[in-house]
């Protein structure tokens, strides 16, 4: 009798266990799951050339009749772009972006180096950033200063001819004249894509 107890209460247990498993196996015609739309958040920025490198020598044009000064009436060089990628996050409170630019390094005596940069061109798109000043020349060297404003989530397009062309300009003050050595100064100039 205790045998067929047992017995009794195994095949119990093995219905059971049987009926349990085959209710939660239930498939139906609807099956769910979740998928995470995940996007990144982007900042980065390069300056590319149309020339073999990103080091560019800009200087005076060397007279060519004796008595003539150094001729700085044409000294520009606008070979490099600024390009860059952005998408924001809002919910951070990271509503537009901005570049800044920098330029460190000694200036010769009576110098100005100038920077003028171009409305975006190229195959970028999104909220591309608007040029402060509406191009109009920036003076290098007296602090970090802002020259786009209102960069959205965007991209320029990579390499040189996307983005916003960058021209470089030399002045000369005469009165400063004397001062004139020849040599090879190096001014580092810094772009800088920041949140507001």
């Amino acid at each position: 009798m205790r045998k067929l107890f047992f017995l009794k209460l195994i095949l119990a247990l093995l219905f059971i266990t049987t009926a349990f498993n085959s209710l939660l196996a239930q498939d139906t015609e609807i099956g769910s799951h979740i998928l995470t739309v995940s996007i990144p958040e982007v900042a980065i920025l390069d300056v590319e050339s149309t020339e073999a490198s990103t080091s560019i020598t800009i200087g005076p044009t060397a007279p060519t009749e004796a008595g003539e000064a150094l001729d700085f009436s044409t000294v520009t060089n606008n070979a490099l772009w600024l390009n860059y990628s952005s998408i924001k996050n809002t919910s951070t409170g990271d509503a537009a972006r901005t570049i800044s630019v920098v330029a460190t390094g000694t200036m010769p005596t009576g110098m100005t180096l100038s920077l003028t940069v171009a409305d975006p061109a190229g195959s970028g798109g999104g909220a591309l950033g608007s040029v402060i000043g509406g191009g109009s020349a920036f003076t290098l060297g007296g602090g970090t200063q802002n020259i786009i404003q209102s960069i959205g989530s965007c991209y320029t397009g990579n390499l040189a001819n996307n983005g916003h062309q960058l021209t470089y300009g030399l002045a000369m003050d005469n009165s400063d004249y004397a001062a004139l050595d020849a040599v090879d100064t190096d001014i580092t100039v810094t772009y800088t894509l920041s949140d507001n």
